[in-house]
């Protein structure tokens, strides 16, 4: 079950992308229940913008929303993901994503209290392979500017076949 609050489990990682009604509800009133924790000593974390990329990519992966520790800072729009110790070298130069490893500290979610700076999507033992995680987000972009590009021309109303060389004459 994805532990963001008092929500059911999502079916998809990309569902995850509104903080559910606890979440906003602890916010309202201050919630100050978080800690830092280091990052570098049992696990690295990888952080990764915005929030909506990060997610379609752990879909792109087809992880259970469960299981595996991953968490939502709703305020900055960034997910962080739990990789093993010593392997955020595989995203090194990838834009949209920072590793965090010794030295660095993620604030967490202190207890079972969520807030939109630190709110658990999911919790468990399993981390996240950082080079499988690096090819979703890689694979997430590509679709995403195939998208784009493809919505681009049809609003300008042209297709491949339609745009010509530049050797064409009018």
């Amino acid at each position: 079950m994805a532990l963001s609050g008092n929500r059911p489990s999502a079916a998809a990682w990309s569902e995850l992308i509104e903080p559910g009604a606890d979440v906003r509800h602890n916010t309202q009133f201050r919630c100050a229940a978080t800690k830092l924790s280091p990052c570098g000593v049992i696990w690295d974390a990888v952080v990764v913008a915005p929030l909506e990329r990060a997610l379609a990519a752990l879909d792109v992966l087809g992880l259970p929303t469960d299981g595996h520790p991953v968490l939502a800072d709703y305020t900055k729009q960034e997910l962080a993901v739990l990789i093993p110790q010593g392997s955020g070298g595989a995203l090194a130069g990838l834009p949209g994503t920072r590793v965090l490893t010794r030295g660095a500290w993620l604030l967490t979610p202190g207890g079972r209290r969520n807030c939109e700076a630190a709110t658990w999507l999911s919790r468990g033992e399993q981390y996240v392979d950082a080079r499988a995680l690096g090819e979703a987000l890689l694979a997430t972009d590509a679709r995403r500017a195939a998208q784009s590009q493809a919505g681009f021309r049809a609003a300008m109303g042209t297709t491949k076949a339609q745009q010509g060389t530049c050797g064409d004459t009018l």
